[in-house]
């Protein structure tokens, strides 16, 4: 009984070891087209340089790619239907609409 209380013991702490590798964060640079478009998408208005350097640790902005997803982001927010549902939610006039 008490070797199989140990053998118990040892599989279960050896199923707690984590895999040092597996959390390894990722250095890419963010993809500028999708926070704009996901910013688009929030209703949020856009922002600048220094607050997306700030929000995504990343000083090199490509402000061409963020406007870019923005836009996209905007023509799938600013729909009719879409405002329609936005305002049966609850929520305010995205400011992306603007």
């Amino acid at each position: 009984m008490r070797s199989i209380a140990l053998m118990l013991l040892s599989l279960f702490l050896t199923g707690c070891q984590i895999n040092p590798y597996t959390f390894q964060p990722d250095w890419t640079s963010p993809s500028w087209f999708d926070a704009g478009k996901e910013d688009a998408m929030n209703g949020l208005p856009v922002k600048d340089n220094q607050t997306l350097a700030d929000s995504f640790n990343d000083t090199h902005v490509d402000r061409s790619e963020y406007l870019r997803g923005y836009a996209d982001g905007q023509k799938k927010v600013c729909e009719e239907g879409f405002i329609h549902a936005w305002g049966l939610a609850g929520k305010s006039f995205p400011a992306s609409c603007g």
